[in-house]
């Protein structure tokens, strides 16, 4: 009886342990990931000037974190300006074997001439890349309306209703 009674013990003892440690690993993947989206995110913001771009790769400390930074443009339908949007994202697996994400995002809305011009370029070299190689209608109705310099007519059903119930006319 007092074997049983030790056994019990000593495997809800192991069982706690098992859990706080698996708790720990993935408090440290987390604070990990989050530390390696703030340091991209602080680097691109730190640059001198910021483009269209997309990145990804592999934490250099932990190879089971990867990242991804994308910087892409939106243009704000009341006023008409060119915003970026700054995206940082951390994916990692928890002891659980679940995929878990960080994402840090930070909208740039006032952009010197000088990047709306090299945005400017950017789009303009994409399109030439876009009409050179033939994309299909879709994907031009798609590229137009992610990267255009307005919206087209063929805004997607639901993002008009938004902007109509938003009051936004376009």
């Amino acid at each position: 009886m007092a074997l049983s009674i030790l056994a019990a013990i000593c495997s809800t003892v192991l069982v706690v342990m098992s859990r706080c440690i698996d708790a720990a690993i993935d408090n440290q993947m987390r604070a990990e990931a989050f530390e390696l989206a703030r340091e991209n995110m602080e680097r691109l913001l730190a640059a001198d000037s910021v483009t269209l771009m997309a990145e990804l790769g592999t934490s250099d400390k932990n190879p089971g974190i990867q990242w991804e930074t994308i910087v892409e443009t939106f243009n704000e339908p009341v006023s008409s300006s060119v915003w970026l949007q700054a995206v940082c994202s951390v994916n990692y697996t928890d002891a659980s074997g679940e995929k878990q994400t960080i994402e840090l995002t930070h909208w740039l809305t006032d952009l010197t001439k000088r990047d709306q011009k090299l945005i400017r370029e950017q789009k303009e070299i994409e399109r030439q890349y876009m009409e050179q190689f033939g994309a299909d209608r879709e994907s031009d109705a798609e590229y137009n309306l992610r990267y255009g310099d307005s919206f087209d007519e063929e805004i997607p059903e639901d993002l008009r209703k938004l902007l109509d119930e938003s009051g936004i006319s376009l």
